[in-house]
């Protein structure tokens, strides 16, 4: 992939419109009031994870190529994102961000196949957090593919409308672990009526446990979202169901919705309310909970902007601990970030 990147780079000379070179860096310090031994926040969460810290969640550099039939992106990266998302990758693609390419297949409409490493189609959120609505991801991004790896059918017949479908590696995985041979499949249909607003549904099907077990997961992903010059606003909502290997399924459900407002010329507030109710336990350690943040949001300037937010989590049976590594209902934390496109 790197050597076709290059390739494509070596031919665009001389016409930069083909090639577009960025970077995006965040910076974060977080608190969490228990006080964590390890200095590591929850274990359901994948960003800004390190308390009492100044770190890097997630810093990236790309390359983005399109002209005629063909496009490609390639992208490294490193931070906090990396490091806890993709553990269980191997060690030498844990810096792999993006990289793929794709040729479009029809000579009158916007018919593309991608192949490789690619953003998911899965969430309304992505590890970028300066594309986010909210500071720190929310329960159903944090729970959901930030990746996936494979290959993409992709028509964009109109501005307003894209349809995709998938082949999978399968859920967020970049290579399969021995005993894994079953591809997964995706869909997405993307809506956007007018400008600014996005309908968006995705679904995943396939197996996230070894071919010996085979249990297949099934999933539907379903967000509509306002972005405008004096406001913002994201509803969503996410089910999940999996085999269970005695007949029936075990399902886990979150939802999201976030609102921001502008007031002042430079200043935003950013309020959120979601939950993760997974009760039977297959994407948790069957944890069921419920969170609120707020935060306020400084523009600095067109590519800059300071971040602040307070997040309250809470759930029954007190999943969490507190500062004196006693059960706790409640998880707490504080947190800050500079996000920087480069």
């Amino acid at each position: 992939m790197l050597f076709l990147l290059i390739g494509c780079l070596g031919h665009a000379q001389g016409d930069s419109s083909k090639v577009r070179l960025s970077g995006y860096l965040e910076a974060y310090y977080a608190y969490d009031l228990s006080r964590p031994e390890n200095g590591e926040r929850p274990y359901f969460l994948f960003n800004h994870k390190r308390h009492n810290e100044v770190g890097l969640n997630l810093g990236l550099l790309r390359a983005d190529y399109d002209h005629d039939r063909t496009r490609a992106s390639f992208a490294l990266m490193a931070g906090d994102y990396p490091q806890y998302n993709l553990a269980a990758e191997p060690e030498l693609l844990r810096a792999v961000y993006e990289a793929w390419a794709g040729v479009r297949i029809s000579e009158r409409r916007e018919l593309w196949v991608d192949f490789g490493i690619m953003p998911s189609h899965l969430g309304a959120e992505s590890a970028v957090g300066a594309d986010n609505m909210t500071l720190t991801r929310g329960l159903a991004a944090e729970n959901s593919p930030y990746y996936e790896a494979g290959v993409r059918l992709q028509y964009v017949p109109n501005e307003r409308w894209m349809l995709s479908a998938l082949v999978l590696n399968g859920w967020q995985r970049i290579r399969r672990p021995e005993g894994y041979t079953t591809p997964a499949f995706g869909t997405q249909v993307v809506h956007t009526p007018r400008k600014g607003t996005t309908i968006n549904w995705s679904t995943f099907v396939g197996s996230d446990t070894p071919d010996s077990v085979g249990h297949w997961r099934f999933y539907n992903d379903l967000y509509a979202s306002f972005d405008g010059p004096d406001a913002g606003l994201l509803l969503g909502v996410d089910v999940g169901l999996q085999q269970n290997g005695e007949g029936g399924l075990d399902g886990w459900i979150t939802a999201i919705g976030v609102a921001r407002q502008r007031f002042a010329e430079r200043w935003w507030g950013v309020l959120r309310a979601e939950c993760l109710l997974d009760d039977a336990g297959v994407i948790t350690d069957e944890l069921s909970v419920l969170g609120a943040s707020l935060g306020v949001d400084c523009t600095v300037n067109d590519r800059t902007t300071w971040r602040i937010e307070g997040r309250l989590l809470g759930g029954p049976d007190d999943p969490f601990l507190d500062a004196d590594l006693a059960p706790s209902p409640v998880n707490t934390a504080f947190t800050t970030a500079l996000c920087v496109k480069l």
